[in-house]
């Protein structure tokens, strides 16, 4: 905006990453749920180059829940998204 005198820092935190199998491939079709506290949640299914989540409330600690049919589930908790400057 023109004439504004002051600028601002936006902070945003995001959680990447693949998920992998035991010899090391990349494993495409796995449903991630990232869940903050049981206020909201975000899910997305894998590709070969990972699902990005974003948020806008850095500093929250979530837990991080993968499954995929015919596997076994897993499931991180304490996950802490840092925030990073844009």
């Amino acid at each position: 905006m023109a004439g504004v005198g002051a600028a601002y820092a936006q902070a945003t935190a995001s959680i990447s990453g693949v998920v992998k199998g035991r010899a090391g491939g990349v494993v495409p079709g796995v449903t991630v749920v990232v869940k903050d506290d049981g206020r909201r949640s975000q899910e997305a299914v894998t590709d070969s180059e990972g699902p990005i989540f974003r948020s806008g409330a850095p500093g929250r600690v979530y837990t991080v829940t993968a499954s995929l049919t015919g596997f076994k589930s897993a499931e991180a908790k304490g996950v802490a998204w840092l925030p990073v400057s844009r």
